[in-house]
């Protein structure tokens, strides 16, 4: 499914400057290094005494290779004829730079794509400023507004990014093959790419690439250059239309969204049902600046999780770059599909995707551990080895069989998502799963060793496999608010209990557990119920319980910080593969009592940081009325968490680099159009174009409804049919009522 073509591995950048150029600063020099993948860089200077003296005072982190080899005086027009008839390089690829040229992140290797996609007999020259032919403006004479990164960006969000042939060479900046060079032997520079074109050479153009000359000279375009070279130029409706878009920015200094470095593309797979998968999704993409991310979503419903895939420019974008409707749609996962694999393969190609990381395969295909990319599987769940999701059947499930499985299908109320496959399905679904895990040894990570334990007593062949265990970790701003609640907590014993619950009030995550405790517990303590959703409208208007049924992330310290917890209730009758909950608890200094269950169990330490009972109402009522009455221990398990540091995103992302796999070599489709953000509010193919509407059929109506009136609201504000002062007036109001719905 995969192209293996990599990156050439060396090539020799060439720093040239002329006599009549000032010698380059020290910082020009570091700017210069700080944009260049490549180390090797040498420095062409003239054969002066003052160019000399210089380089014996050069000082640089980087071992560079000066040479005072040009003459004093080059006549106008010569300067290139002359560097090559004086270079002395052997390494297989040049690539010159005139000095006073500014360049962007990585544009030596860009530039060594670009020749190795256009073929071995190929010079390439960036877009530049300075030649009618190769300017990224309307007219040579632009003066950019902007800084070259920054037109660098917008090019890649503007650019196809082909290669297309031109009758010139850059007077600034252009690789070259030694093999190539050797052959030529030219008085003008002007002559440069007739003479490139006789040895049986080519002259092309990067369309992905900047170089800002504008220091130079203006170029004109001279008497030999063929009138229909000029008009075909002048009329290529992609250069047209991209260099208007490059001047009308740069004139009003217009500065892109987002400056991209080039980074490997890294595509993240789930579902859209939110929830601690989304939230670690969004936490780890943040929290890892060695990647680009892209998110590849499953849209669904009951009747079909995967009726179409939508893909994302960021875990936290609204607004899908593209989204794919099946003709088929996926019920619960395919075992292979045609189409989705059609489909993963094009983003694959497109995106530059370089590696997988899968969190949920609900309402995806099992192609995903088929593309040849390295690929990790976070196990969040336990889908698809179990369509209950929990592995769970009245208790946590020791085994399952093929009886099992049938029992567990017809009687399992926790079973209650995929109801439209048979029993068949699941097991043939089953052993293809663990058979590609077997044979392509797919990157395994657990959020802990509950799940690993779980795991492989379900299927002892798992055991065979390295299975890593990387905790989640929270998000360094939300974690530092929480500590701050943490040291503001004030020690103090009020008459009864102060109990806190965060998150939804499912079956599964305690609710109905909580109901049948309710009319004793209220004797004891006062209840916070942060969170809720639609599940905690049973709770509302009951004496001693107060109901937030949403609130943003960050909102939750000030929240907990108002209430002053004394204990955190954790209810899941299911075993958790982590919690983010307890997580956010213990980050504000808050002891839990929870139930004895996954990760729970492995991750409490009794007494200390909590306790536990069994998901049984008499036996947490009895844990929390003898906190009730003894609260020392609460003061005690307290002061210990003010030890205990929850782990950080970053230092989660920093594990899971040391165990994911390293390719050998670049490959070589990193560098085309590296930098597309896919963000960029005047292009189609971004997710900022235009707003769209994409509703989880799982939602409640209200928040379906709120999501549209925000949509609306987008849509009125932005629209040119409206009158300005109208559209923002209508938008303020649309969105005020969204938020109320969501409150």
């Amino acid at each position: 499914m995969i192209a293996d073509r990599r990156l050439a591995s060396e090539w020799r950048v060439v720093l040239v400057v002329p006599a009549h150029n000032a010698l380059p600063s020290t910082a020009q020099l570091d700017a210069l290094i700080g944009t260049t993948l490549t180390r090797h860089i040498s420095i062409v200077l003239p054969d002066t005494g003052q160019a000399h003296d210089w380089a014996q005072g050069l000082v640089s982190d980087v071992e560079l290779d000066v040479q005072c080899v040009l003459p004093a005086e080059i006549h106008d027009g010569g300067l290139w004829s002359q560097v090559l008839r004086c270079q002395t390089f052997s390494d297989e690829l040049l690539i010159y730079v005139l000095a006073g040229s500014r360049v962007p992140i990585h544009w030596d290797a860009r530039l060594v794509a670009a020749h190795q996609r256009s073929g071995k007999q190929a010079v390439v020259s960036p877009m530049g400023v300075r030649h009618p032919f190769l300017s990224a403006f309307t007219t040579a004479s632009h003066t950019p507004g902007l800084t070259a990164d920054a037109v660098d960006q917008w090019l890649n969000d503007y650019s196809d990014g082909r290669e297309l042939p031109v009758p010139v060479v850059s007077p600034s900046c252009f690789l070259i093959s030694t093999a190539l060079a050797e052959l030529l032997y030219v008085d003008s520079d002007e002559l440069l790419a007739a003479a490139v074109r006789a040895v049986g050479g080519e002259t092309v153009m990067s369309t992905q690439l900047y170089v800002d000359d504008s220091r130079a000279v203006p170029q004109v375009v001279v008497e030999q250059t063929p009138v229909a070279y000029r008009e075909a130029f002048q009329e290529q409706s992609m250069l047209g239309g991209l260099r208007h878009a490059l001047t009308e920015l740069s004139s009003r200094g217009e500065i892109p969204g987002q400056l991209r470095g080039c980074l490997p593309v890294q595509l993240h797979v789930g579902h859209s049902w939110g929830g601690g998968l989304a939230r670690w999704m969004e936490d780890y993409t943040v929290a890892d600046n060695a990647h680009h991310h892209l998110i590849l979503r499953s849209i669904g419903d009951l009747g079909g999780f995967g009726r179409s895939i939508g893909l994302y420019a960021g875990a936290q974008s609204p607004n899908p770059i593209r989204v794919w409707k099946f003709s088929e749609p996926v019920l619960s996962i395919h075992g292979g599909n045609l189409e989705y694999r059609a489909i993963l393969g094009d983003i694959i190609a497109q995106y530059r995707v370089e590696s997988i990381v899968v969190s949920s395969l609900i309402g995806h295909s099992l192609d995903l551990l088929r593309t040849g990319l390295p690929t990790t599987l976070v196990l969040h769940e336990f889908f698809p080895f179990c369509p209950a999701l929990y592995a769970t059947f009245d208790s946590p499930c020791r085994s399952c069989d093929a009886e099992r499985l049938t029992q567990c299908m017809q009687h399992n109320p926790k079973n209650e998502f995929f109801k439209h496959e048979p029993v068949a399905h699941w097991l043939n679904i089953r052993e293809a799963f663990l058979n590609l895990l077997l044979e392509r040894k797919p990157t395994l990570v657990a959020p802990n060793q509950s799940v690993v334990d779980r795991y492989t007593e379900l299927e002892p062949r798992l055991k065979s496999l390295p299975l890593h265990v990387v905790p989640h970790g929270l998000d360094p701003v939300l974690s530092r608010a929480l500590s701050a609640v943490r040291s503001g907590r004030v020690d103090r014993v009020r008459d009864r209990l102060q109990l806190v619950m965060l998150g939804r009030l499912t079956r599964e995550k305690g609710g109905e557990l909580l109901l049948s405790m309710l009319p004793a517990l209220r004797d004891i303590a006062d209840i916070y119920l942060l969170g809720t959703g639609e599940s905690g409208g049973a709770f509302e208007g009951v004496p001693g319980v107060e109901v937030v049924r949403s609130y943003s992330r960050e909102e939750l310290p000030g929240l907990l910080a108002r209430v002053q917890p004394d204990v955190g209730l954790l209810l899941s009758t299911v075993p958790e593969t982590f919690s983010y909950t307890l997580s956010e608890l213990w980050a504000a200094g808050i002891p839990v009592v929870a139930t004895r269950l996954g990760a729970f169990e492995e991750r409490v330490e009794e007494g200390v940081t909590g306790w536990l009972a069994d998901p049984v109402a008499e036996q947490l009522l009895a844990r929390l009325q003898q906190l009730q009455v003894d609260r020392s221990v609460l003061r005690r398990a307290s002061q210990a968490l003010q030890q205990v540091l929850p782990a950080s995103a970053a230092d989660m992302v920093e594990s899971y680099h040391q165990i994911l796999p390293q390719s050998e070599g670049i490959p070589l489709q990193r560098y085309y159009r590296p930098r597309a953000s896919y963000m960029n509010p005047y292009a189609m193919d971004s997710a900022a174009t235009a707003p769209q509407l994409i509703v989880d059929p799982q939602m409640s109506y209200r928040m379906a409804l709120a999501d549209f009136l925000q949509y609306s609201a987008t849509k009125v504000g932005n629209s040119p049919k409206v009158n300005r002062s109208l559209g923002d007036y209508c938008a303020r109001v649309l969105r005020y009522v969204a938020r109320a719905m969501r409150a």
